[in-house]
């Protein structure tokens, strides 16, 4: 202690003055080390090292972003814009803070900045919300709101800013110093870089509904005509609604193009390009036409050139629109319905495409000019038309009349296939009814008797709604019957099996029937065949074979006609003939078949090969002879003298007579001739050349007429059943004036 003493006693008298540590504190305040002209006192809050860093002290104005807390706030100002986001990165803080005295240098503030980007506005003011912590940063204004350093104006990255916003870029670029180079406006979609206008106009695919090249042109109108085609209506409105309709000339474009391109990359597929320069041949030089001539508000279509211009959807070939195109366009035709789309059901053949009423399957009327178009255009020439997938083997004798509402058609044979029935073959008696007028294909209804074997004879006699049809067959021994077919509610005719005459026994097939009907309801059938004849008399609903008169009788050696005649006295008079003479059976007081006059009114030379009524008009074809006779009203008169008569039946229309026959020749053919005081005569074929008519038959009612014929098939003797080419059945309609 005495030595410390000492000591302090020798540094005192060294010439120190002392001082109490509250004095030297007090003295330390004053002082300005740092020569930033604030004392010491008053840096305390700059901390220890306060007054060591002349860039630090109270009121001194804060720098941001010079790692110096300059004004002794709590650090330096890193945030401007107090948004929570650095107005400078934590890399380029670290760099500048390698230029910073370390007494004054700040530490990176990672707590407050953890995972927070860059502010690209960190300056302070109203209305500044631009930060990468903004969720929607929208689009084409003056601010980065989100930071992201993008060019707002061309968001698909084309380099192609969005079309009208080229001021609002300026704006922008001024306001976030950005440079994304020079770039051209007029993008029209800035959210698909494939548009934009540095698109080639040949790039721009048509009908996508995209303005690729952003020329505001028609997507839906190639040809520049002014009408888009029909399929692109929902399009064409969705793509016109892109547009603000000022900007366009083309918002009154209409509907109705059915060919809006040449291009045939862009045509329908089904125009033609046959030389393959990708130019529809319709467009080509020689033809002088375009697909901009082509569109609904066409007023003249040209006929029979190929091509819909009005758009019409109709066929250019059928200008009367009757369903048939001019004969002879086959080829034209089916290319034309390929090329346009058309989905018509058009038939050949028509020989008059002005006359909506002159085509195939037209009713035919005998006034001298060609309705259905079969052979010379200046004739009443007509075609049988048969049912396809109906075929017939050795078809006898065919027979038609009308009820109160149905043409019907009788005829057996040996075989006949019928789609619809199952099992497709039988031996039949076939009957067809509901034969409509002016159709190429009438509706048929068929009413099929299944037997072991008919015979040549059949006869139809038509009583108010209902149909008796005579016929023979075979089942264990020869068999006449007569069959009454109803009209049911249903539509169709059923055999009513209590309203059936069936006269069996061993005695020889008929090969001849004819049916009578009374004016009292009773009916008379006769049947006659080689040295027999047989019928029935008073057919009677409910009828049990066995009552009233009926009964079998050696007739003529050689009897192929029979016809069945009211005697005057309301008894039945059964003529048959063979082919030398006549002979009349009647029943006698017994109830038995006699002969009761062998010439009677059928005197001839040689006989009647056929013997057929209609009504009250008996119509006779000689055996071996020419022409044929008809016996009405008038008496016996003689048609078709000098030609070969094979088949014929008449009747009487008003007080004309009309006659059809078959007359043989190479081929045979079908005659009809109206004795009207102006006769016409018609012939009637076969759509079939190789279809040899041999029989027919015809009815009238009203001024309709009904010709039924029967041909053999080219290969009958190849065919054992039914099949395509064997016999057929033919009909026809014609109206009587």
């Amino acid at each position: 202690m005495r030595w410390l003493l000492v000591v302090a006693v020798a540094f005192l008298a060294s010439g120190c003055a002392w001082i109490g540590a509250g004095d030297r504190a007090d003295r330390l305040g004053e002082l300005d080390e740092d020569g930033d002209g604030v004392k010491a006192a008053d840096e305390v809050a700059c901390g220890a090292n306060g007054d060591l860093s002349p860039n630090r002290f109270p009121t001194n104005p804060e720098i941001p972003y010079d790692g110096i807390d300059n004004d002794c706030q709590g650090g330096d100002l890193i945030d401007r814009d107090g948004d929570g986001f650095p107005g400078i990165t934590e890399e380029e803080y670290a760099v500048l803070l390698g230029s910073v005295d370390p007494i004054e240098a700040e530490s990176w503030p990672t707590e407050d900045f953890a995972g927070r980007g860059l502010d690209c506005n960190d300056e302070p003011g109203p209305g500044n919300s631009v930060n990468p912590g903004v969720a929607n940063d929208g689009a084409y204004d003056c601010s980065d709101a989100n930071c992201d350093g993008l060019n707002e104006f061309d968001l698909d990255g084309d380099d192609y800013l969005k079309a009208g916003t080229e001021d609002q870029y300026a704006c922008f670029l001024a306001a976030t110093g950005y440079d994304f180079g020079e770039l051209e406006g007029g993008d029209c979609n800035d959210s698909d870089e494939a548009i934009n206008p540095g698109v080639l106009a040949a790039d721009d695919d048509w009908y996508d509904g995209k303005d690729n090249d952003c020329k505001a042109n028609n997507d839906f109108d190639a040809d520049g005509d002014g009408y888009y085609p029909r399929e692109f209506e929902d399009e064409f409105n969705g793509y016109l609604g892109l547009f603000r309709k000022e900007e366009i000339d083309w918002d009154g474009d209409l509907l109705g193009d059915c060919w809006d391109s040449c291009d045939a990359s862009v045509a329908p597929a089904t125009l033609p390009d046959t030389d393959g320069d990708n130019v529809v041949d319709f467009c080509a030089p020689s033809a002088g036409f375009d697909s901009s001539d082509v569109h609904f508000k066409v007023q003249y279509d040209a006929s029979y050139d190929g091509i819909d211009a009005d758009c019409a959807g109709d066929n250019d070939f059928d200008q009367d629109g009757d369903g048939f195109s001019r004969a002879g366009d086959v080829d034209q035709v089916n290319a034309y319905l390929g090329y346009w789309g058309l989905n018509l059901l058009v038939m050949d053949g028509d020989c008059n495409d002005q006359d909506a009423l002159v085509h195939p399957g037209q009713q035919e009327i005998l006034d001298g000019q060609d309705q259905d178009c079969f052979g010379d255009v200046n004739s009443d020439n007509a075609a049988f038309r048969t049912y396809e997938g109906a075929y017939w083997t050795n078809v006898g004798q065919v027979e038609v009349a009308h009820t109160d509402i149905h043409w019907a058609l009788s005829v057996p044979a040996d075989h006949v296939v019928w789609p619809v029935v199952p099992g497709g073959a039988s031996d039949n008696l076939f009957l067809m009814y509901g034969l409509v007028a002016g159709t190429l294909d009438p509706t048929i209804r068929s009413g099929l008797i299944y037997t072991t074997a008919v015979f040549p004879g059949n006869d139809l006699v038509a009583e108010g709604e209902a149909l008796h049809v005579g016929t023979t067959y075979a089942t264990t021994s020869n068999s006449l019957a007569e069959w009454l077919f109803s009209w049911n509610p249903g539509g169709s005719y059923d055999l009513d099996d209590f309203d059936v005459i069936l006269f069996e026994g061993g005695f020889a097939a008929a090969d001849d029937v004819s049916v009578l009907l009374r004016p009292n309801g009773d009916t008379w059938t006769v049947g006659c065949g080689d040295g027999v004849v047989y019928g029935v008399e008073n057919f009677i609903p409910g009828f049990i074979p066995g009552l009233g008169r009926a009964d079998v009788a050696d007739g003529l050696t050689g009897a192929s006609t029979c016809i069945a005649e009211d005697d005057g006295t309301g008894n039945p008079a059964f003529t048959v003939c063979n082919s030398t003479t006549c002979v009349t059976y009647s029943f006698d007081a017994g109830g038995n078949l006699a002969p009761v006059d062998t010439v009677g009114d059928w005197a001839t030379d040689d006989g009647w090969a056929r013997i057929e009524r209609y009504g009250d008009t008996i119509t006779l074809v000689p055996v071996g002879g020419t022409g044929v006779t008809v016996r009405g009203a008038n008496g016996d008169v003689v048609y078709f003298a000098g030609e070969t008569v094979l088949a014929a039946t008449a009747a009487q229309f008003g007080g004309d007579t009309v006659i059809a026959a078959v007359v043989a020749g190479t081929p045979n053919i079908v005659k009809l001739f109206l004795d009207n005081g102006d006769p016409e005569t018609a012939i009637l074929g076969f759509l079939d050349p190789d279809l040899i008519p041999v029989d027919v038959s015809l009815g009238i009612f009203g001024t309709e007429v009904l010709v039924a014929a029967t041909a053999n098939g080219p290969d009958d003797s190849d065919c054992s059943v039914a099949c395509p080419d064997d016999d057929q059945v033919g009909w026809l309609l014609l109206t009587l004036q």
